[in-house]
């Protein structure tokens, strides 16, 4: 019922969400003003990665939910550059413990995704880099897997809800995939469907567990340190906040030092106390 000439003025007048978009234009006009070779450029305020963080989408929930099939591609590496920024160019003495978390996020995002865009951006940092692989013997323990405890928790914490998105997804092979386990296919199977029951027992019991910023606070993961090996409780939080059940992980140091990356056994999830 709009007429033609008037549905091009209402559409010319939609945009995207910008969040904070008058501090950041006028941040960056008072710095522009001070640097004048900057003045053919601007900033583009974007909320798609504060959006997927603030759902606790996955990769594959943000692309169902705007079908963005055909250009993934276009949004994964617009992930992997806000991860850069984060990492490379925000300075570290900037940086409080949520954005750091929401570094890790991104980086396991991402990784979880297509690893081979941030190998890529190593390699520009760096032309000696190479990836260190899981499966060869003796490689050097890698970065975010280093002597500091801070620094493999926050590491951890972003693997546990990379699996939990998936798991959240119902997507039982892309979960077990992110568990260390036996390598013949009997065996993943097993622990696919064992995947099933258990976060089908939870959802009769309490439904779907919350992926927000409030459902990943960091007071909800407990962790239980040894030299080899950290036990992981993470509470699962849910709607009404009865938050009584909890998922258990095992993580091997020795392993995850190798891969670079935390390598996590699957224990079980229950009530709270039940393990």
């Amino acid at each position: 019922g709009v007429p033609y000439e008037e549905r091009l003025t209402k559409l010319d007048e939609m945009e995207h969400p910008k969040p904070l978009r008058e501090f950041l234009y006028g941040t960056f006009n008072v710095w522009a003003a001070a640097h004048p070779w900057v003045e053919e450029e601007n900033v583009r305020p974007k909320s798609i990665a504060r959006e997927m963080l603030e759902r606790g989408s996955s990769f594959n929930d943000y692309v169902r939910a705007y079908g963005l099939e055909r250009v993934e591609g276009l949004l994964l590496r617009h992930l992997a550059q806000v991860w850069k920024v984060l990492a490379h160019t925000v300075p570290d003495t900037a940086k409080t413990e949520p954005v750091r978390e929401v570094e890790a996020w991104l980086r396991d995002l991402v990784r979880g995704t297509d690893a081979s865009l941030l190998e890529e951006w190593e390699r520009l940092r760096d032309p000696t880099f190479v990836p260190v692989r899981p499966t060869e013997p003796g490689a050097p323990p890698a970065a975010p897997f280093g002597p500091d405890p801070a620094v493999l928790r926050r590491e951890v914490r972003a693997a546990v809800w990379g699996f939990l998105a998936v798991a959240a997804a119902r997507d039982w092979e892309a979960a077990a995939a992110r568990l260390a386990g036996p390598g013949d296919e009997e065996s993943r199977l097993a622990l696919q469907r064992e995947l099933e029951e258990d976060f089908g027992a939870y959802a009769e019991a309490r439904g779907r567990f919350r992926l927000d910023p409030a459902g990943r606070s960091a007071g909800h993961t407990h962790f239980t340190e040894d030299d080899t090996h950290w036990d992981i409780a993470q509470v699962l939080v849910d709607a009404v906040e009865e938050n009584d059940w909890e998922l258990r992980l095992r993580l091997d140091l020795a392993a995850s030092r190798s891969a670079g990356a935390p390598v996590l056994h699957w224990v079980g999830l229950g009530r709270v106390g039940a393990f």
